[in-house]
């Protein structure tokens, strides 16, 4: 009886020693629970499910900025082509003013105040190019300059009236 008592004294010891966990590899033959391993395992599933959540957000987001920068990318072009319109006009412009041949001191006058303007807005236009603007000041900024091409063009073409 004796054995038996120490026997069921260091039984209880053993495992009155062991804590319980969820985790099967440290888990050993008494200890082991597998109510705490589904509720490990269920917490790991709604980790990796949130994860997922997060990375399908990451990739929308991804796709918006992608998004807005193709649609920059094509607003950057488009207003460099303007831009470049632009200056290409106010240099044809340069142009028949210098080879403009003015017949009497009103053509002259009103040669020189031409060129005057024309160099002026020419700095406009090279000040506009590099310039930070957002996208509306930059179209009426083209827009501005474009207007201010077509009024020196037809100042130009009314001086032979003079």
């Amino acid at each position: 009886m004796r054995k038996t008592a120490i026997f069921l004294a260091c039984l209880m010891l053993m495992t009155a020693a062991c804590a319980t966990t969820d985790d099967p590899g440290k888990g050993g033959l008494f200890s082991y629970s597998p109510d705490a391993y589904e509720k490990r395992k269920a917490g790991r599933e709604a980790r990796l499910a949130e994860l997922r959540r997060e990375q399908q957000a990451e990739e929308a987001q991804q796709g918006k900025l992608q998004a807005s920068a193709t649609s920059k990318r094509k607003t950057h072009a488009s207003w460099s082509g303007q831009m470049k319109k632009i200056n290409g006009d106010c240099s044809a412009l340069r142009t028949q003013l210098n080879r403009y041949q003015a017949r009497n001191e009103a053509q002259q006058a009103a040669l020189k105040e031409l060129r005057q303007k024309q160099a002026a807005l020419q700095g406009q236009v090279d000040e506009a190019q590099t310039s930070s603007m957002t996208e509306e000041q930059k179209a009426a900024e083209a827009e501005r300059l474009r207007r201010e091409i077509e009024k020196l063009t037809d100042d130009f073409n009314s001086l032979s009236l003079l």
